[in-house]
């Protein structure tokens, strides 16, 4: 962040890409604005999603931990 900063205010030609240059359309309001949940979609079925895709998430970390380990074998060596 203080590179950002320092570059952005006293050193304009060393700036940073940021991504809202790349995307003016991040800008727009709509992007961000979540009060259509408060009529149209129940908490619990934002619940229910976030659950499953913390458990696919858990999965795929195991899965990765799983090849690394037969990958290097150090966890198979303690055993």
């Amino acid at each position: 962040m203080l590179y950002g900063y320092i570059t952005a205010n006293f050193i304009p030609i060393m700036k940073p890409f940021i991504l809202k240059e790349a995307y003016p359309a991040m800008n727009d309001p709509k992007m961000y604005d979540f009060s259509y949940w408060d009529n149209n979609i129940p908490f619990s079925t934002v619940m229910t999603g976030a659950f499953e895709v913390c458990f696919v998430a858990v999965l795929e970390t195991l899965i990765s931990a799983r090849i690394a380990d037969n990958l290097t074998g150090k966890f198979n060596k303690l055993h």
